[in-house]
């Protein structure tokens, strides 16, 4: 049973990440809507993208396009599983790819799904420390950077497993 009133528009998980930002919809294959994405690119100290990066070179809008307008521009590249492989990922998939489901079970029963989209928000936890020390290089050196990671990776490097006791 959920104690959110069903009249409001936005349920408060999507206030709490979305708070603050601003929308702007653009159609980037017309040229007046692509060139103002641009503007924004050549005044931003950081792009986040989430594209596939095959599409994103087809549309212009990776690192090697966008770092051509801003050298000193830090790119943050997020895939499921790498930059050479066009599966996209899904949180709940990638949960049972690399063993959170059957961890998250009841013993002898069922895998069970996380309540939260924890892989996506591993993966974004180590996204932003590449941007934090893209930032901190940028500061140093003036230099531009291009960081990435995976759903995949982030999932695999969150597993923990307890050593046996010793002796």
């Amino acid at each position: 049973m959920s104690s959110e009133d069903d009249n409001i528009e936005h349920s408060a998980y999507y206030c709490s990440v979305n708070w603050g930002k601003k929308n702007l919809f653009l159609d980037l294959e017309t040229s007046a809507d692509y060139a103002q994405l641009l503007t924004l690119v050549s005044d931003a100290d950081v792009v986040i993208s989430n594209f596939k990066p095959s599409a994103a070179q087809k549309m212009k809008l990776d690192y090697a396009t966008f770092s051509k307008i801003k050298p000193n521009l830090i790119f943050a590249q997020l895939t499921a599983y790498g930059e050479n492989d066009p599966r996209v990922g899904f949180d709940v998939v990638l949960q049972a790819e690399t063993g959170f489901l059957y961890m998250t079970g009841e013993p002898n029963g069922k895998p069970v799904k996380m309540p939260v989209a924890l892989i996506d928000l591993m993966a974004a936890h180590q996204l932003k420390e590449g941007i934090l020390l893209a930032l901190l290089h940028r500061a140093r050196t003036g230099e531009g950077s291009y960081v990435s990671t995976t759903l995949y990776e982030a999932a695999i490097a969150s597993l923990a497993k307890s050593s046996p006791p010793i002796g």
